[in-house]
């Protein structure tokens, strides 16, 4: 399954009732080395609700899984910034997703694939999408290093950055 889909995926399911939201969103910015530094295999939920807060919604994605929603505020409404997959048992942290805006640094392609200059990305191509869509997007992935972009191929844009740890790509 491409980070896009399973992205759709946990928007859809924050529509559903399966979900808990918390009133104490992060009261900071989440910034990609917030995202480094949580890197999925490398620190656990407890370490993350320390340093970000309790997340702005819970998602019961699976009996074994949870997706935790941060969201930043922008005008009047708060717009989700960031997901991360956590493990019920262990509480690790299994993949992680940053959205990004106009004003992040590796909203542009060329200084994200420079900022990940040891990454060897391999571009799958969206394309069609239930045969009814046509998607301009591309993802470039390296599963050595377990970090994804999806990329606005016409805009030369970065809309998402993704982590999971390699071996478990399926998250």
């Amino acid at each position: 399954m491409k980070l896009s889909q399973i992205h759709r995926l946990l928007l859809l399911a924050s529509l559903c009732a399966c979900s808990t939201v918390s009133t104490s969103a992060p009261h900071r910015t989440i910034e990609l080395i917030d995202r480094e530094h949580f890197r999925p295999g490398r620190a656990t939920s407890i370490e993350l609700k320390g340093a970000l807060g309790a997340p702005a919604q819970t998602i019961a994605t699976s009996s074994q899984e949870d997706t935790w929603i941060y969201t930043e505020p922008h005008g009047q409404e708060n717009w989700q910034r960031a997901s991360f997959t956590i493990d019920k048992k262990s509480g690790s942290i299994l993949s992680s997703v940053l959205l990004l805006n106009d004003e992040d640094l590796l909203h542009d392609l060329n200084k994200a694939i420079d900022h990940f200059n040891a990454s060897r990305f391999i571009i799958n191509e969206e394309g069609w999408i239930n045969n009814h869509e046509y998607s301009g997007n591309s993802e470039y992935s390296d599963p050595v290093n377990g970090i994804s972009l999806t990329v606005k191929k016409t805009r030369k844009t970065v809309s998402e950055i993704g982590f999971w740890q390699p071996g478990l790509r399926g998250h």
